[in-house]
């Protein structure tokens, strides 16, 4: 499949931007995450990297000319792929003469092998290691970024955005199909190739536009793989095999995360597949397995089952969403179900077999006699993630760890002096907001402040058959405490303006404390849900109370108006539900 190499956007008000120099000729083989050529917009220079693996088959734009950023400038197609049609033609522009490649300070530094010096050193280009970089860089603190991928990490690049980008289309798609004021609908056809072509310049825009705040703040970045030796002390290892030293007064690792595979499923990337790969592969399959019935397996079988793919979901636990309260799971299951998801829960996968185009999956559900095998077209990994470790020996360093994860004291300082680590590294809610928030606040300890980040107050969303936005306390969980709660609840379907956007399921729920009127628990699925917790979280951090959620007037017709009615229904005086004596 062809991929499309555009001039991306290094900023929201950037229009335009030339190719300064091609570190790849064409024909050359890439790969993902590979510096292939050097832009100049808005006068800031920046390498810009592959968006896929396989050949450069095609150079359109030469350097010297300026054109429109998301420009196509050059082709990557599969070995021994034909370059489409559309692109073959002529299309190289005659450059102006040639322009003399600039080297930045830090590359020079790595490539000679000398030490550098740094206040603050940040491993990982993620959520949390570009967000310490700029909080960094803005304090006046002289600051390194390493990331040995691609800016933006797992969230840019192979989860959140482009996840939402894949529901949003798949959504759109099956909304207008199932539509019954449109016309013509019933042979609307999906352009698979549009839509993942959408979902890359979305990609790109977003981790240019990290490159150049990145740029703007005064970090210096470097491409490689940083490597811990002892407190104050970073090996970076170059794609070329190059290395050198850095030394830093404090060092950040924000190495985030990775697939979690079970050792008797072998991924070839094809047919069987982590979120890795599938989320860059536009050939949508008429059915799919889905090993793992977390996040990021609804999310995935939400996307599949929107085109019209058949879906099964197996968990081996006894419900989907195990973190979320157990209301929000029915509502969740019941969706998918109706959509026509096939849910196996307490079941165990025994085997996936690649036969073929195929692949078989047996299973065995909880008390069965025998397994049964399904075949399908394509199998996703979705059985959670684990953290990248790379670089860190942590016997040699004497890291101390909470079994898989770094352990930090609660202002993140690892067992290492000046050593900080953040996000998934640490575990808890692996969520891309989590690693940012857990960034600002590294660096300001740095600074010598002495701030944590409180866990209970991280919001959870979720973008499957029905949003999900969550804080604090499930029902199940207030229980555990031992809180004594009164719950209050509001129906979508009795929500005008739910009614007349036609999205009339879930609700919103509040868990709150039965004598002070403590919030403990929001939970909303439906429409906008991932939206309309962030009121909820603000409330609970100036530690508001229940009341102070029906005491705020909210804007009529709005959905927002079901967190009123819930907090309202929490005293049993929701006004539009029947009265309960």
């Amino acid at each position: 499949m062809a991929i499309e190499v555009v001039i991306p956007m290094l900023g929201v008000t950037v229009e335009k931007g030339k190719v300064i120099k091609w570190l790849k000729n064409e024909g050359d083989p890439v790969e993902k995450g590979e510096s292939i050529f050097v832009v100049e917009a808005d006068k800031v220079t920046t390498e810009v990297e592959s968006p896929a693996s396989g050949i450069l088959a095609k150079i359109i734009l030469l350097p010297g000319e300026e054109v429109p950023v998301l420009s196509v400038i050059a082709i990557i197609t599969e070995a021994g792929e034909e370059v489409p049609a559309e692109y073959s033609g002529g299309g190289k522009t005659e450059a102006a003469a040639a322009t003399a490649e600039t080297v930045t300070v830090q590359q020079a530094a790595a490539s000679s092998g000398a030490a550098t010096q740094y206040d603050l050193v940040v491993v990982g280009g993620g959520p949390g290691g570009y967000v310490a970089a700029i909080c960094g860089a803005r304090t006046g603190l002289k600051t390194a970024l390493i990331e040995k991928d691609a800016l933006g990490g797992t969230c840019l690049n192979r989860g959140c955005i482009p996840t939402k980008s894949l529901v949003n289309d798949t959504m759109l798609f099956r909304d207008a199909s199932n539509s019954s004021i449109l016309g013509n609908n019933e042979g609307l056809q999906l352009r698979e190739q549009e839509m993942f072509k959408r979902k890359r310049q979305v990609v790109q825009t977003l981790v240019s536009g990290v490159a150049g705040l990145v740029k703007s703040n005064g970090v210096e970045l470097y491409g490689g793989t940083g490597s811990l030796e002892g407190a104050g002390k970073i090996l970076l290892t170059k794609k070329d095999g190059s290395s050198t030293e850095i030394t830093a007064a404090n060092i950040i690792l924000a190495n985030g995360s990775k697939p979690a595979v079970p050792p008797f499923i072998k991924i070839d990337g094809k047919l069987v597949q982590t979120t890795d790969e599938i989320l860059d592969d536009a050939v949508l399959p008429e059915s799919i397995v889905i090993i793992g019935g977390g996040v990021i397996g609804i999310e995935m079988a939400t996307i599949f089952n929107n085109v019209g793919a058949y879906v099964t979901v197996i968990e081996m636990l006894e419900d989907i969403l195990l973190t979320e309260d157990k209301d929000v799971r029915a509502v969740m299951a019941a969706q998918l179900k109706k959509r026509g998801v096939k849910i196996l829960t307490n079941t165990s996968v025994r085997e996936v077999a690649v036969k073929g185009n195929q692949v078989d999956v047996s299973y065995e559900e909880k008390g069965a006699a025998s397994s049964e095998t399904v075949t399908v077209g394509k199998v996703l990994v979705a059985t959670g993630r684990r953290p990248d470790l790379s670089g860190l020996d942590t016997d040699k360093l004497g890291l101390e760890c909470d079994g898989p994860f770094i352990k930090t004291a609660l202002t993140l300082e690892t067992s290492l002096p000046g050593v900080y680590a953040i996000g998934d590294l640490i575990g808890g809610m692996m969520l891309a907001h989590k690693a940012s928030a857990e960034a600002e606040v590294a660096v300001e300890n740095i600074k010598g402040a002495s701030r944590f980040v409180d866990q209970h107050l991280i919001p959870r969303c979720i973008w499957g058959a029905l949003e999900v936005g969550a804080v604090g306390f499930s029902e199940e969980d207030a229980i555990k405490a031992n809180r004594n709660i009164k719950i209050g609840k509001f129906p979508f379907g009795a929500s005008g303006a739910a009614q007349a956007k036609g999205h009339t399921a879930g609700f919103a729920k509040i868990i709150g404390d039965a004598d002070t009127g403590e919030i403990l628990g929001v939970h909303i699925i439906g429409e906008h849900a991932t939206d309309m917790i962030a009121e909820a979280v603000s409330v609970m951090k100036m530690e508001g109370a229940v009341e102070d959620l029906y005491e705020s007037i909210k804007p009529h017709p709005t959905l927002s108006e079901t967190i009123f009615e819930a907090a309202l229904d929490w005293n049993n005086k929701a006004f539009h539900l029947p009265r309960v004596s």
